[in-house]
């Protein structure tokens, strides 16, 4: 990745943009089955993320933790912020810093 590049009409006046991810990239601490594995996920708005927003990883394939809490962390970086709060899949208001795991999803 790199600086965004300039598209012609890009200076144009009243111009708007679609909200997207400019960024998202997922890595692991370790390619090793059966071993503790921390999956990293980096994630560049264009926009600024409105409180109630959510995001969901899906289709982890083989992933292996018992369905409910799971902690997540801020990362490092240019304006990594902590997460102040997440929700479960079925609305459900989880634990600030946490997220909601669902073994039979993969979400």
């Amino acid at each position: 990745a790199g600086t965004c590049a300039l598209v012609a009409g890009d200076a144009a006046p009243l111009r708007v943009y679609a909200p997207t991810f400019l960024m998202a990239d997922i890595g692991q601490s370790t390619p090793y089955p059966r071993r503790l594995n921390t999956l990293s996920v980096t994630l560049l708005a264009n926009v600024q993320l409105q409180a109630g927003s959510s995001v969901t990883l899906s289709n982890l394939g083989g992933a292996q933790a018992a369905t409910g809490a799971m902690d997540v962390r801020s990362g490092f970086g240019f304006g990594a912020t902590a997460f102040a709060s997440f929700s479960a899949s079925n609305n459900a208001a989880a634990t600030a810093g946490q997220g909601a795991w669902d073994l039979q999803a993969r979400s």
